[in-house]
């Protein structure tokens, strides 16, 4: 699996083990007003969401887990990536 360009991470539980068909949402800015897109994990846990930021300037984007409420703001440059690692209970 790759993680070049876009969003990419992991969900497990607290005992390490990968949870699938997690709803994975992310959005422009460090709000959830603007989301770009809905994604979720696989059986292995891992998600990905191709996006190539164009430009210069570095972006923020936030990563939301909506039944889980959990929530990470990663700063993705452009061409690059972002991984976020999530612990749901």
């Amino acid at each position: 699996m790759t993680c070049i360009p876009g969003f990419c991470g992991i969900v497990t539980n607290s005992q390490g083990i990968p949870v699938q068909g997690v709803t994975v949402q992310i959005y422009y800015g460090t709000s959830t007003t603007q989301l770009l897109a809905t994604v979720y994990t696989n059986q292995y846990g891992f998600y990905y969401y191709p996006y190539t930021l164009t430009g210069s300037t570095s972006a923020k984007f936030t990563i939301l887990l909506p039944t889980y409420n959990l929530m990470q703001t990663v700063t993705l440059s452009p061409g690059g990536f972002t991984v976020s690692a999530f612990v749901v209970p």
